[in-house]
């Protein structure tokens, strides 16, 4: 059994990526293919697929097969509390930032 530490490091991992944040907000707002995030973030598709993989493998993402097209979904919805926090920090952060270089 892994460690509560390992896991939580591992989601941290993946949430580290722009491309899997700019992913999950989309699928916050949206339900498109998996196919249409290539083009819609003007990305790789090959990098799409290895994004997808990694929020899949840590289940905060899950795909639904319709036909032959995925659609991904958000399987916890959690992740959004997380972002929302790293989002008011990276704020705060940024205006500590401008505050210290002007």
């Amino acid at each position: 059994m892994e460690s509560e530490e390992i896991l939580i490091s591992e989601i941290f991992k993946a949430l580290s990526s722009p491309l899997r944040i700019k992913i999950l907000k989309i699928l916050k707002e949206k339900n498109i293919c998996q196919c249409e995030f290539a083009s819609l973030l003007n990305e790789n598709p090959v990098n799409i697929s290895r994004a997808f993989s990694g929020l899949v493998d840590l289940e905060i993402v899950e795909g639904e097969k319709r036909g032959n097209k995925i659609f991904p979904k958000i399987k916890n919805e959690k992740v959004f509390k997380l972002l929302e926090i790293a989002e008011e920090i990276a704020k705060e952060i940024a205006s500590e930032r401008v505050k210290k270089y002007s």
